[in-house]
């Protein structure tokens, strides 16, 4: 009999244990979701929410939408139905789809980091990371529909109606040129990705029409990889740029000369710096 009561008693200090334990548990983990939000307040000092803000953008007349996102109230709008359209952004209850797509593109328009957009749109960098990436998957997504190369392209206005390049350049369509872009890559990584200055960059190729606007860009490929190497493999990749018969691109000197790609005299300058440091001696 005794040591049935012992047993019972027991039991019931271990249950008595437990349920402390797990009040004690419940209770710290009130306390540390408090002081999380209490710091979250702290480090958002706009008192303008992400939503509004992005509203009064899109409502303004004047150019503060195209200087913060890049792009006017009427393009940005056609964006977003275009994406809401083909299932790829949809409203959440964290934020709407105005609000996800203003992120990327005020990241992208002015390389803002993630410690500074939580002050902007009022949401914590886990969630602004979150967004960008899921928006950014959308905007790659709908990229080949919204842009396409013509096949037929006809010889541009700034060269047909410049006699200094027509008729020279009456087949050239385009430019190709390179750029290498800053990369944060793994140690073990580091070695493919570092380029002839020393530093860490992706080799990216962009080809621009004569209108200023670029028509493709191929990223990715690591710093210490050549121009030429970049070229090849973007034609061998069934991509969207290609060479119509009869066209040719101008490219940078590192490219070289191949059918379809027209690169400059040795000795020709055409990097404005070149124009700064000799004075004029091509005509």
């Amino acid at each position: 009999m005794f040591n049935y009561i012992t047993a019972e008693s027991d039991n019931q200090i271990i249950s008595v244990v437990v349920s402390v334990v797990v009040a004690c548990c419940g209770l710290a983990t009130l306390w540390l979701t408090l002081e999380e939000e209490q710091s979250r307040k702290k480090r958002l000092i706009s008192s303008l929410s992400g939503k509004i803000w992005v509203k009064e953008l899109l409502s303004s007349e004047g150019p503060q939408c195209h200087e913060n996102l890049r792009m006017s109230p009427n393009c940005f709008m056609r964006l977003r139905d275009t994406l809401m359209q083909r299932g790829l952004l949809q409203h959440t209850r964290i934020m709407s789809v105005d609000e996800q797509l203003a992120t990327l593109l005020h990241i992208l328009a002015h390389n803002v980091t993630n410690r500074v957009m939580p002050n902007r749109f009022n949401h914590s960098r886990a969630t602004v990371s979150q967004y960008f990436h899921i928006v950014l998957d959308a905007k790659c997504k709908v990229y080949p529909h919204c842009v396409q190369i013509p096949e037929n392209a006809p010889t541009p206005q700034q060269i047909r109606t410049y006699t200094r390049f027509y008729p020279y350049f009456k087949n050239c369509i385009r430019a190709i040129d390179g750029t290498h872009v800053p990369a944060h890559v793994p140690f073990s990584k580091q070695a493919k990705y570092r380029n002839r200055h020393g530093q860490l960059s992706q080799n990216c190729l962009m080809a621009s029409g004569f209108d200023k606007k670029f028509q493709y860009v191929l990223a990715r490929w690591e710093g210490s990889a050549t121009d030429a190497t970049v070229l090849f493999s973007t034609l061998n990749r069934g991509d969207i740029l290609a060479v119509p018969d009869g066209k040719f691109y101008l490219v940078d000197a590192s490219y070289g000369n191949a059918p379809g790609f027209l690169k400059p005299y040795r000795g020709v300058r055409y990097h404005l710096k070149e124009f700064e440091e000799r004075p004029r001696t091509n005509y």
